[in-house]
């Protein structure tokens, strides 16, 4: 057995770190913050589609403390991790297990006015059709955020160096790795079929859909 197999909850809490992440992901990070703290409207309930530990939610928060924030994952040791560092940061963010690809469980969640899905957290998902379809199923609208051609072959090997993870090869747009998951980078044409408008990032796409 390999020692050395990075956890899925290190991988994705460290997607956040953002002191040591790549700068055209830090830049991309940033930037989607921004854009989404435009688009969201005043009072209106958001809910965060796989939240890790909690890092995007805080920084909302912060940044319009006018909203209402539920961050799902499907990770308990990252849920974990949200719930403390929520605490840590004295605010009041929901947070709840929940697999995106189970109508079931999904349905107990509630209506929503913003789904997010942020920083190509759809492209770590083996079922992207049943996420999709429970996201429309979730709310009035829809913010996932993509890697497109932006983010090219050496970008993400020095992206995902950092996130512990080494490519064992690169086809038809997705990453897979040693001792880990994959990871989809997705065309323009895949993205056109969801509908909706897309706005470019530094790094990808920030699609809104309705």
């Amino acid at each position: 057995m390999n020692m050395t197999m990075p956890s899925t909850s290190s991988v994705y809490t460290h997607c956040d770190e953002l002191d040591r992440l790549p700068v055209k992901n830090r830049e991309n990070w940033l930037t989607e913050s921004s854009l989404i703290c435009e688009l969201l409207k005043p009072n209106a309930s958001v809910l965060q589609i796989g939240c890790a530990n909690a890092s995007r939610l805080i920084d909302l928060q912060r940044k319009r403390p006018n909203l209402h924030f539920l961050g799902i994952d499907i990770d308990e040791a990252l849920l974990s991790d949200a719930r403390r560092n929520i605490a840590k940061a004295e605010m009041t963010i929901g947070t709840k297990h929940c697999d995106i690809t189970s109508r079931e469980q999904c349905e107990e969640l509630g209506h929503f006015d913003y789904v997010l899905c942020l920083n190509n957290t759809l492209g770590y998902i083996p079922d992207e059709k049943a996420a999709l379809a429970n996201m429309h199923l979730l709310g009035k609208k829809i913010l996932i955020s993509v890697y497109t051609e932006q983010f090219t072959d050496s970008l993400a090997r020095e992206y995902f160096g950092v996130l512990g993870l080494k490519i064992q090869k690169i086809e038809n747009n997705r990453f897979t790795f040693e001792d880990f998951t994959s990871v989809k980078r997705y065309t323009r044409k895949e993205i056109q079929k969801w509908g909706g408008t897309m706005t470019k990032t530094i790094l990808g796409s920030l699609c809104t859909l309705e």
